[in-house]
């Protein structure tokens, strides 16, 4: 099994306290929150 490829070819799992720190960053930094809201769908497609 090659990680480096399984993680290019699906992305690296994140858990919920990693997403929701990235979350808080990207809403402290000015990010509108429906351009973060569209970021998740398109990831949980």
């Amino acid at each position: 099994m090659n990680t480096r490829r399984e993680r290019q070819k699906q992305g690296i799992p994140l858990d919920a306290g990693s997403w929701q720190a990235i979350c808080d960053a990207a809403r402290q930094i000015g990010m509108p929150e429906e351009t973060l809201q569209a970021f998740c769908q398109q990831l949980a497609s």
